[in-house]
């Protein structure tokens, strides 16, 4: 008997979970009174797209409050989320933009760049990575040291501006056009946000990719790549990105040698 309870307990859980999630289409289960629904209703849902808004706050803007929630509201009912905790909300419906969602004509062609986009600050606001300097040097010489990059540091590459992207703008008119970004928390506690160059956004990647070498071995190989004859002249220039990066707290100091 006791057995059988459970199982109708279970079954009446798994219906109220199903209605709650797409009250339009799916019934709720009988014996629950409507208002008592209307409140879980109401409260499940205002949480959901509460978090998604703060995450999301210019993504929103480019739609009217009626589609903004449709589309909050087909997340909600048709996504399988992973994590029960609420800051994975956000990332959860970056999952189903990325792959699940059905794109629609009001739709920009830059939607998943710009939620990556949005996504990533707070990703590195609520993340526990910590710098360990134990193994770091923070004023070491970063020509003739393994330069090291912050673990709250990402590069970011994108085929459209979504750093310039706004509800002011004339999205019609927002043209492909390539942009390499850092973004990093910093000792002050906020996620900032800055366009780099080329030549910067190649010089990180040459970092993240072979953590062994010196930043003079690293600028001469960028040297190669860029077809550059003046070696003295692409060290120089070099100096002066290191200097920019260390700065901006993205590049930490220099790996020690053990």
């Amino acid at each position: 008997m006791t057995e059988k309870k459970n199982l109708n307990f279970q079954d009446i859980q798994r219906a109220f979970s199903a209605h709650l999630k797409d009250p339009d289409n799916v019934p709720p289960p009988s014996g629950i009174e409507n208002r008592r629904l209307e409140i879980y209703r109401k409260l499940f849902f205002k949480n959901i797209i509460s978090f998604i808004n703060k995450t999301y706050p210019v993504l929103r803007s480019l739609y009217s409050p009626i589609e903004w929630e449709k589309k909050v509201k087909l997340f909600y009912a048709s996504h399988d989320c992973k994590s029960p905790f609420f800051y994975d909300i956000a990332k959860e419906f970056l999952s189903y933009l990325q792959n699940e969602y059905k794109f629609q004509e009001n739709d920009p062609v830059f939607l998943l760049e710009l939620a990556h986009y949005e996504y990533i600050e707070l990703k590195l606001l609520i993340s526990n990575k910590h710098i360990d300097m134990r193994k770091i040097d923070p004023v070491g010489d970063l020509s003739n040291g393994a330069p090291v990059i912050s673990p709250l540091a990402k590069l970011l590459r994108y085929t459209y501006p979504v750093h310039k992207i706004s509800k002011d703008f004339d999205l019609n008119e927002i043209e492909q056009e390539p942009t390499n970004l850092i973004v990093n928390r910093r000792s002050d506690g906020k996620v900032h946000f800055v366009e780099i160059n080329f030549s910067s956004a190649l010089l990180l990647e040459k970092i993240y990719e072979e953590k062994g070498a010196t930043g003079e071995e690293i600028l001469k190989e960028m040297g190669i790549i860029l077809k550059k004859t003046n070696g003295q002249s692409i060290i120089q220039s070099g100096r002066k990105i290191f200097k920019q990066l260390v700065d901006a707290e993205v590049i930490i100091g220099t790996r020690k040698i053990k």
